[in-house]
C-alpha cells in the first residue's frame, strides 16, 4: 500500500517537444522529431489539396535527414450530425493519406503511426492534419506507460506545450486524476482547446471540448473529460486542438 500512495503523489510528466521546422537547410542533427500543422481540407473531403501538396513537399525538402514520420488527422465540426463514427474515420483517414503521400515522396521513411480525432470547431482551418518527423528511436511506441506518454499534437498558434499528468488510487489501481499544462504561448490566449486521451491503438478514451485558454498555463482534472474513470496505464497518447 505505502508503494501505491507514494506512486500516487509522484508526478507523471510527459515532455513533448514538437519542434515547428523554421526552414533551416538542412535539421540539426541534435532535433529528434520536428512537427508542422497542415491545412486545407475540404468538406468532408480526404484528399490532401494542391497547395497542402506543395506546402507537405517543400517541407520535406528543408527537412531530409527523418526517418520516420506520425500524422495525425482532425475533422472540422460536425456540421451534418454524421455519427461519430463516421468523423472519427474521416480524421483517421486524412491522417493515413498523408503519410502515404510522404511515404511516396521519401520511399525509406518509415510510417510510426497514423491516427485522428474530431473536432468541435467551425473554423474551416479546423479541417487539418500534424504530421511529425522523426529519427529512429524517437517516437513513441505505445503500450501504455502509466503517464500517458505519446502524441502531443496541438494548433497553429503553439507546437510546444508542457504536459504534467498525475494519477489517484482508486480501488486499488490508479487512474487518470490531473493534467496540467504549462508553457503554452501567448498567442493561444484567447482560444478553445480540445484534448483526447487515447489508448495504444488509437481508439479514444475520454475527451473534454472547449477548455478556454486563460494564460500560460491551464489545469484539467478527471471530472472534466467524458469519462471519469480512465486506468492511468492505458493512456497511451494525448492529442489537443486548439481552435477559435
Amino acid at each position: 500500500m505505502r508503494a501505491k500512495l507514494t506512486a500516487v503523489l509522484t508526478a507523471l510528466a510527459l515532455s513533448f517537444a514538437g519542434l515547428l521546422a523554421l526552414g533551416a537547410p538542412n535539421a540539426r542533427a541534435d532535433i529528434l522529431t520536428i512537427s508542422r500543422t497542415f491545412t486545407g481540407f475540404e468538406f468532408e473531403k480526404t484528399s490532401l489539396s494542391t497547395d497542402m501538396r506543395t506546402a507537405i513537399q517543400g517541407w520535406l525538402a528543408l527537412n531530409p535527414d527523418f526517418t520516420q514520420v506520425s500524422c495525425f488527422g482532425f475533422t472540422g465540426y460536425n456540421v451534418s450530425n454524421r455519427s461519430a463514427a463516421f468523423m472519427k474515420k474521416l480524421a483517421v483517414t486524412r491522417a493515413k493519406i498523408s503519410c502515404k503521400f510522404i511515404k511516396a515522396l521519401q520511399p525509406n521513411i518509415r510510417i510510426a503511426s497514423t491516427a485522428g480525432v474530431p473536432s468541435s470547431s467551425q473554423n474551416p482551418n479546423s479541417r487539418r492534419v500534424t504530421i511529425t518527423l522523426a529519427r529512429n528511436g524517437s517516437v513513441p511506441t505505445g503500450g501504455g506507460t502509466g503517464g500517458g506518454s505519446g502524441d502531443n499534437t496541438v494548433g497553429t498558434c503553439d507546437n510546444n506545450i508542457i504536459v504534467k499528468m498525475r494519477s489517484r488510487l482508486l480501488r486499488s489501481d490508479l487512474y487518470f486524476s490531473q493534467m496540467a499544462l504549462s508553457d503554452i504561448s501567448l498567442n493561444c490566449k484567447g482560444k478553445l482547446l480540445d484534448v483526447y486521451l487515447m489508448d495504444a491503438s488509437g481508439a479514444e478514451l475520454g475527451h473534454t471540448l472547449n477548455k478556454t485558454i486563460t494564460g500560460v498555463t491551464l489545469n484539467l482534472v478527471f471530472s472534466d473529460f467524458t469519462s471519469t474513470e480512465i486506468k492511468s496505464t492505458t493512456v497511451d497518447k494525448v492529442a489537443f486542438s486548439v481552435h477559435d
